[in-house]
């Protein structure tokens, strides 16, 4: 009987349409003599009773999983958002770090929470940053490590993040484009009366595109090590 091979099924959406259509079938077959009747009926629906009763069961834990993991994320952002920085800088960024490990690491909560707690907690996280004396460089990428762990159970992450990736490359081949440039016109500008002040000021822009190379490599690395998790 084909029920009865589903019935211990996890696969629980295919197999709670297939258990429907075989119900609708049921209920068209004909009229069949009572004495096999009953009998078939009677496994038939001892077989969709077990599959549905599991799938209940799954489900009435996962509902309870999600609702720790929100009481978790719950503890975690006020305990961002009461910290109190300390002198020591170095401490303050350590501390940070942890914030975002253990948020990355607490599990799915529920769906209609979502959205609130991951926004409490990237303005608490922000804040934080605000607070910190920290190069920009620094601030950008651990802001950007922030936004990858808070949106890698979204649905539809992969897609946003590839798109992430392409911009971050796109961006990355113009910067290297304007590098070559800058460094070809230095040599022209030798000959102009203000060639010093055009150097300095072609060389600074030079310098600001490889400081935000390193940042977008950094961030790629960041995606990329994500996809491989």
């Amino acid at each position: 009987m084909q029920a009865e091979a589903l019935k211990d099924s996890n696969d629980w959406r295919k197999t709670t349409d297939e258990l429907i259509q075989l119900q609708r079938k049921w209920k068209e077959t004909g009229p069949v003599p009572r004495k096999h009747s009953d009998q078939v009926w009677k496994r038939f629906r001892a077989a969709c009773d077990t599959f549905f009763n599991n799938k209940t069961a799954f489900y009435s834990t996962i509902d309870v999983t999600y609702e720790d993991n929100l009481k978790l994320k719950i503890n975690l952002v006020e305990e961002i958002e009461n910290f109190i920085l300390a002198e020591d800088m170095e401490q303050n960024f350590t501390t940070l770090k942890e914030f975002q490990r253990k948020w990355s690491e607490i599990g799915f909560v529920p769906l209609q929470k979502k959205e609130e707690i991951s926004n409490r907690y990237r303005k608490a996280v922000d804040q934080l940053f605000d607070k910190l004396k920290l190069d920009d460089s620094k601030r950008r990428l651990i802001k950007f490590k922030s936004k990858v762990d808070s949106i890698s159970s979204a649905p539809k992450s992969e897609n946003i993040l590839r798109r992430d990736r392409e911009k971050f490359i796109t961006h990355l081949k113009k910067l290297e484009s304007d590098i070559q440039l800058w460094e070809n016109n230095i040599g022209f500008f030798a000959k102009s009366k203000n060639a010093e002040a055009m150097i300095k000021d072609v060389q600074s822009k030079i310098d600001e595109a490889k400081e935000e190379i390193k940042v977008l490599e950094e961030k790629i690395r960041l995606i990329d090590n994500m996809s491989k998790d």
